[in-house]
């Protein structure tokens, strides 16, 4: 069974339309495919149903490949869109990627056409899993703002990447001040050696970590300031 793949072409030759499905089928994908060739069509098609690539000629009697581009930005689609003209030349082919195309293949060049259609669906893969990882980060980052408790994260370096709102409050140094500082200008005694140790093979372990130092703030002023660090694990 080969790779499911729905394609949206854009063009007004169906003979152009049956060659790029034929490509795209003897080169793995399990294809379903729909042309068409105007502004409204393109439009319902988006509307009605999900795509993962567009394909569109870029000169057409009743559309374009840039028009197309533009109504799929006006939607704020992600979809891979790849231009495949016979009429595009250097200068049009700079124009169509400025406008937003990933990639474009000259129909008389079409063995560029699969290499094309793979890269940009792994493109999308990685743009919507970074998209994704920054809406946790941003859902997480709203959590730890909202906490009377000081988060503190650092880098495998110790160096500090990230601190709450409650950790400028109590500490009384912005983050401007802490980013890219190490946790040892928050403390107001050296940590024995015996302590660091325990720490770090605790972390070790992916353990959670638990204890009592002194801090100081900004302003000198010290205080009692339980702590429990844990390792942060991911890939």
């Amino acid at each position: 069974m080969g790779i499911p793949l729905h394609l949206l072409i854009i063009d007004d030759s169906e003979d152009d339309a049956l060659l790029i499905a034929r490509i795209l089928r003897r080169n793995g994908y399990d294809l379903i495919f729909e042309r068409v060739d105007t502004f409204e069509d393109m439009n319902e098609a988006l509307t009605r149903k999900k795509w993962d690539i567009i394909i569109a000629d870029y000169s057409m009697p009743c559309f374009s490949g840039l028009a197309a581009l533009k109504l799929l930005k006006e939607k704020e689609l992600d979809l891979p869109f790849i231009v495949v003209s016979g009429t595009i030349g250097e200068e049009v082919a700079v124009e169509v990627m400025k406008a937003g195309a990933h990639d474009y293949v000259m129909k008389d060049n079409m063995i560029r056409l699969v290499p094309a259609v793979r890269r940009e669906l792994e493109e999308v893969k990685v743009r919507l899993a970074r998209k994704q990882a920054e809406n946790e980060l941003r859902f997480l980052s709203s959590i730890t703002e909202q906490v009377r408790d000081a988060i503190i994260v650092t880098n495998l370096e110790f160096d500090i990447i990230y601190i709450n709102k409650a950790t400028e409050e109590l500490y009384g140094y912005s983050k401007g001040e802490l980013l890219g500082k190490k946790p040892d200008i928050l403390n107001a005694e050296e940590m024995a050696a015996e302590i660091q140790k325990n720490i770090y093979q605790t972390l070790s372990s992916k353990k959670i970590w638990t204890g009592i130092h002194l801090n100081k703030r900004k302003d000198g002023s010290t205080f009692i300031c339980e702590f429990k660090i844990a390792p942060l694990l991911d890939k």
